[in-house]
């Protein structure tokens, strides 16, 4: 805002340096957001950490496709199967397959839990940058 406005008017936009515009993140609330939504990543965006976040949705997400379309395969393997049989190995395989990208995001997650200080204090730091963003002032419109 320059001195030349007339008073009482209202500028458009007002410009923040980059530091206050990004916000400082706090440990806690990564923690409660990791033991809560750890699986679909929500500390990782909470850290700005955008495509590890999504990442671990898509994972969430591949292994959720891998149980449905399983079990639909095994299902039309198993119409063979000899009666009174309650399980065939195709239902054991897809179990077990599908079991496998939630493990990965238990150990992902487990691992993330000994990160969060550090990721934390590496996005507070005075010369962290947002992803997608340039050194100069963040500009909010208003």
């Amino acid at each position: 805002m320059t001195n030349t406005e007339p008073a009482g008017s209202r500028p458009g936009y007002i410009v923040l340096p980059a530091d206050v515009a990004r916000g400082r993140r706090h440990m806690w609330v990564a923690y409660v957001l990791a033991l809560l939504g750890g699986a679909v990543g929500l500390h990782r965006f909470y850290l700005r950490r955008y495509r590890s976040g999504l990442t671990l949705g898509l994972l969430l997400l591949g292994g959720f496709l891998t149980i449905f379309i399983g079990q639909i395969i095994a299902h039309v393997i198993s119409d063979g199967a000899a009666p009174g049989r309650t399980t065939t190995f195709a239902d054991d395989a897809v179990i077990l397959l599908s079991l496998l990208p939630h493990i990965a995001i238990l150990v992902w997650v487990v691992g993330d839990l000994f990160r969060l200080p550090r990721m934390t204090r590496e996005e507070n730091a005075p010369g962290a940058q947002p992803a997608g963003s340039d050194s100069s002032d963040a500009v909010m419109r208003g």
